[in-house]
């Protein structure tokens, strides 16, 4: 696609003001407000938007300062084209100023633009692509919207009245509840999508296929019984009124009158019972919709209501929800702490574009990963918490919430950027970083893999990135030897969707780099595995332990089961294989198989490469007693296991499990 140049951008600007029904569009080399050379025009109402646009990013903070100097000029109303007047622009009474680019602009930006004097919006990339969506989707009642934005016919005297009650409310000045045509609601409603770019508002854009339904269910004949709720803001006190008749039971019955402006109602909830109206060829006279208006309430209220609605009544996409709690809930660790964390994460190298929420873009991207999905990873990870995996003190932590909001986010771009360079150098390992590393059920894996390794790696020491490259290159190792076809990681994918597959790929990866340390003979730490994932290393070495048995003793005595174990074993394991059809030696339990190495008759056969891993027999045994404890408490389901013996079973299990894979050579 080829680079859009600045004529050609200009004239994107006029389609633009055209497509929504702007009046009078004008703007080009030799069109001219005030003597002012002007790239965009178009009015509506009383209203002329002048537009001034830039192909070039850098230029748009120096618009922004010369545009607010030209207003003065601008507001002669006296225009021309190629030296022709324009007596038509004299009919404009006020003046609004923007500056269009083709290229995104930062949220700070913008609110400097808007909140100066006098006001410039910045009509940005983003700024387009929503609203070109927009009017895909509700098509010329998109239109209302963007006026609505503007502030474009706040200064009507137009009102509007509805038959209605007002009943008394505890938590809010008034509360309403009328019927109103949706022809009248679809006029005057706006609604605060998070797409629209304000860090503020709460809503999602409207979904085409749920509009479908709700015009094909409208198109039957069918009504809706539940109420459109709606905001009155505060920005129209004073402009209210209600003209009560009588009164009931303290309910009040009367008028209900309001300013007809393109925001007088702003939408909570309902959103799309209302637009599925915009995709009805000819709504009835007869049609109405209940609403619901609770007057005198600010945009963070409406958001706090939005959130208690789709939280606790009905379903909302999770997404929306993590976008909105960093405004709402910016302190709360469990929520709005996460998703801070998250957008800050999406403005470092790594992550930059990477991450998806509803501000950012209207729609999620290819490859992207979910602000939801990605908040649940760095919860589950601990990365947040005081202490990371085995209780080991957090070195990111920090009490204050921005710095450790900073800290982390730093940390976890670190981390990702060691893992991009070393995977990066192999196409196998590459691909395992992008489709992997860089996907939503992946990340979840990879940050609860550097969790592991922050709690065994001093973060303050020098050579921190040194050692994340050791323990990455390991993992290159590791994937490269397990990963060679797209189809192991396409199922690798697969696997890792519920809690428990997502588990499950955790401890596979860190045993492969656990082993990798054993068999390399590295001084580093071994990452600490989680609790499953050791009980099911553990049964693995009891599996694996009875062969060994059985290829050692059967050399002795074929019939080492009855002469070579302890009394009644024989007889126990008899009666345990009732109803069992498996060979005798395959239900012995992890405790009986050391029982039986320990025995007096057996021990010398085993002593030898007992010392050479655990130095001694004594040594053997005080191990292999916690790890038939250890055993014992995963069959008892952690039952009665003090907070003391956690921690013993946390710091010592693993070394004794890896002692034990060398024992039985199979590390």
């Amino acid at each position: 696609m080829e680079e859009e140049n600045s004529q050609q951008f200009e004239q994107r600007v006029r389609d633009f003001l055209n497509n929504y029904g702007f009046e009078n569009v004008g703007g080009g080399p030799k069109f001219r407000i005030g003597g002012i050379q002007v790239d965009a025009c178009g009015g509506k109402d009383e209203f002329l938007v002048i537009i001034d646009a830039t192909t070039t990013k850098s230029n748009v903070t120096r618009k922004i300062t010369e545009m607010r100097g030209k207003l003065t000029k601008f507001k002669t109303f006296e225009v021309e084209n190629d030296g022709v007047e324009l007596p038509q622009y004299r009919k404009y009474k006020e003046i609004l100023l923007a500056v269009a680019t083709n290229s995104l602009i930062d949220s700070e930006t913008q609110n400097s633009a808007r909140e100066g004097n006098p006001k410039v919006y910045i009509w940005d990339k983003h700024f387009f692509d929503y609203y070109s969506e927009l009017k895909k989707l509700i098509k010329n009642f998109a239109n209302f919207q963007l006026l609505g934005e503007l502030g474009i016919g706040t200064n009507t005297s137009d009102t509007i009245t509805f038959p209605a009650t007002r009943i008394p409310s505890q938590t809010y000045s008034n509360i309403y509840s009328f019927v109103a045509s949706p022809q009248d609601l679809l006029e005057v409603c706006y609604v605060a999508r998070r797409e629209s770019g304000d860090e503020k508002y709460y809503q999602r854009l409207v979904n085409a296929g749920k509009l479908n339904k709700i015009a094909a269910y409208i198109g039957q004949g069918k009504t809706f019984a539940n109420n459109i709720i709606v905001a009155l803001p505060k920005e129209l006190a004073g402009q209210i009124s209600f003209k009560k008749e009588f009164e009931l039971k303290k309910i009040e019955f009367g008028e209900l009158t309001i300013p007809k402006t393109y925001r007088s109602l702003w939408i909570i909830d309902g959103q799309h019972r209302l637009y599925g109206y915009s995709r009805v060829k000819n709504i009835s006279e007869r049609e109405l919709l209940q609403v619901t208006a609770i007057e005198n309430i600010t945009i963070e209220e409406q958001r706090e209501l939005f959130i208690k609605i789709n939280r606790e009544q009905s379903p909302v996409q999770m997404d929306l929800l993590w976008d909105l709690y960093s405004t709402a809930e910016p302190n709360n660790e469990k929520t709005g702490v996460l998703s801070r964390l998250a957008k800050h994460l999406d403005t470092l190298p790594q992550f930059r574009g990477k991450i998806y929420y509803p501000l950012s873009t209207s729609k999620k991207l290819r490859g992207q990963i979910s602000i939801s999905k990605i908040c649940n990873a760095i919860d589950d990870s601990r990365l947040t918490k005081g202490t990371v995996k085995n209780n080991v003190p957090n070195p990111l932590y920090d009490n204050d919430v921005d710095k450790k909001i900073k800290k982390v986010a730093k940390g976890i771009n670190e981390f990702y950027e060691v893992l991009d360079n070393i995977f990066g150098s192999n196409p196998v390992s590459s691909e395992f970083y992008n489709k992997v590393c860089l996907n939503s059920a992946g990340v979840h894996i990879m940050l609860n893999l550097y969790s592991g390794i922050l709690s065994v790696v001093n973060r303050s020491s020098e050579q921190i990135r040194e050692i994340y490259e050791q323990y990455v290159r390991l993992l290159q190792e590791y994937v490269l030897e397990n990963f060679q076809e797209r189809k192991q990681i396409a199922e690798f994918l697969r696997s890792s969707n519920s809690k428990e597959g997502k588990r499950d790929k955790i401890d596979l990866l860190t045993e492969g780099i656990n082993l990798k340390i054993g068999a390399k003979g590295l001084n580093l730490p071994r990452i600490p595995v989680s609790r499953r994932g050791e009980e099911n290393r553990v049964i693995s070495i009891e599996k694996n332990l009875r062969a060994y048995l059985d290829s050692v003793l059967s050399k002795v005595d074929p019939d080492w089961l009855k002469t070579r174990t302890p009394p009644d074993l024989y007889n126990r394991l008899r009666e345990r294989s009732k109803g069992e059809d498996l060979p005798l030696r395959e239900l012995l339990t992890l405790g009986e198989c050391i029982d039986i190495i320990l025995r007096n008759d057996n021990v010398k056969l085993f002593e030898e490469r007992i010392k050479s891993i655990f130095y001694s027999i004594e040594l053997f045994k005080e191990e292999m007693n916690l790890l038939k404890e250890y055993r014992n408490s995963v069959d008892a389901h952690d039952r009665m296991i003090t907070k003391d013996k956690e921690n013993i079973f946390l710091t010592r299990v693993p070394n004794i499990i890896e002692s034990m894979n060398r024992f039985l050579k199979y590390s």
